[in-house]
């Protein structure tokens, strides 16, 4: 999967002025999970960015209200 994420990187805006060698290195830090329909992941978790490779992520507020936010390829979350 890390290759998925070394051709990802480059396309989300965040990281599109890393050169190949910057993308690589930050690729070998990178963890990838998939997820299912109706798992859940905390959009709040300290020191992690989330990126989506595929699919269709819905982000719901916690309470329940308010309008959800719909990620694709590309997108990404978290806090560093």
């Amino acid at each position: 999967m890390i290759s998925d994420i070394n051709s990802l990187l480059p396309e989300i805006s965040l990281f599109s002025h890393l050169t190949d060698s910057e993308i690589s290195v930050i690729a070998g830090y990178s963890e990838y999970i998939e997820l299912s329909a109706g798992d859940e992941i905390d959009l709040f978790d300290e020191n992690n960015i989330f990126l989506v490779s595929s699919g269709l992520l819905e982000s719901a507020s916690p309470s329940g209200k308010g309008e959800s936010l719909f990620l694709s390829r590309g997108a990404f979350f978290g806090s560093i």
